[in-house]
């Protein structure tokens, strides 16, 4: 007896048959809805945490340069004594429009105590000097004074010869010396088109010290009065003034007062009585 295959009902092929074009398209669009949802909430973490960390990056960098600076304008004449040569351990720039204030500083000092003791008087047009004890390398500087006159030279070659230390600098020397002192030149200047505060040590290339830097004021001022002192700043005014500044990036300042080291060290140690 042979048997006919039954065709299938049209309930069953109704039950098993696979998705329509409109129901994928309905699907596709729920998927794309979900994952545009996740996708801006992944991009509004991302950049929610991006901000926090250039916050956080600024204001530390921020501290950092305010701590240098700090740092580099209390040690002003440190390690230098005063005479009559008329030399400034500071100087600062021209004073801003509309304020008191500069935005560039000049600080020499000589925090490692480096020692030049001199045998013999440097002559104008010297480019050797002849010391009994040096401890100058190679590309420091020397701070040469005498009665009206100072000078900081670039070191080139330091040699040792006999009991003499032989020191050749790199150009000669413009007058007369009667003395000299390792000494470390720090400058400080504030690029308003780059928005960058740049450190520069000893004549060197500048070194941005803090990106988008938004200003700097910076302003020597008297303890007594608080009258403010521009250009260079002697011992003298130095140990009778502070200096105050302000370093700003976005959205954050530092205000920092500064007493100068000369000011808190004993008269005698710079040869001079108050």
């Amino acid at each position: 007896m042979r048997r006919t295959r039954r065709r299938p009902s049209i309930a069953w092929a109704v039950d098993h048959a696979g998705h329509t074009l409109a129901e994928a398209a309905v699907s596709l669009m729920l998927i794309s809805l979900f994952v545009l949802a996740a996708f801006r909430c992944f991009s509004a973490a991302r950049d929610t945490a991006a901000r926090i960390t250039s916050r956080a990056f600024g204001v530390d960098s921020l501290r950092l340069a305010a701590d240098a600076m700090t740092h580099d304008l209390f040690c002003a004449g440190s390690g230098l004594v005063s005479d009559d040569s008329g030399f400034a351990p500071l100087v600062t720039g021209p004073p801003l429009p509309g304020g008191p204030w500069t935005d560039s500083a000049t600080v020499y000092a000589n925090n490692a105590g480096q020692v030049v003791v001199l045998a013999a008087p440097v002559l104008r047009g010297d480019r050797q000097l002849r010391a009994i004890s040096a401890s100058v390398e190679d590309g420091d500087r020397v701070l040469l004074r005498a009665s009206g006159a100072w000078e900081a030279a670039r070191v080139d070659d330091v040699r040792r010869h006999g009991p003499e230390t032989h020191i050749t600098l790199q150009s000669p020397c413009a007058h007369d010396y009667t003395s000299a002192a390792g000494v470390t030149i720090v400058q400080y200047s504030y690029d308003r088109r780059s928005r960058r505060l740049y450190r520069s040590v000893n004549g060197g290339t500048r070194q941005p010290l803090l990106e988008e830097c938004t200003g700097l004021r910076l302003c020597v001022i008297t303890r007594q009065d608080g009258r403010p002192v521009f250009g260079p700043v002697d011992f003298d005014s130095l140990l009778r003034a502070d200096c105050n500044y302000d370093l700003s990036v976005a959205g954050k300042t530092v205000s920092r007062r500064v007493p100068f080291l000369v000011g808190h060290l004993e008269s005698g140690f710079f040869g001079r009585s108050l």
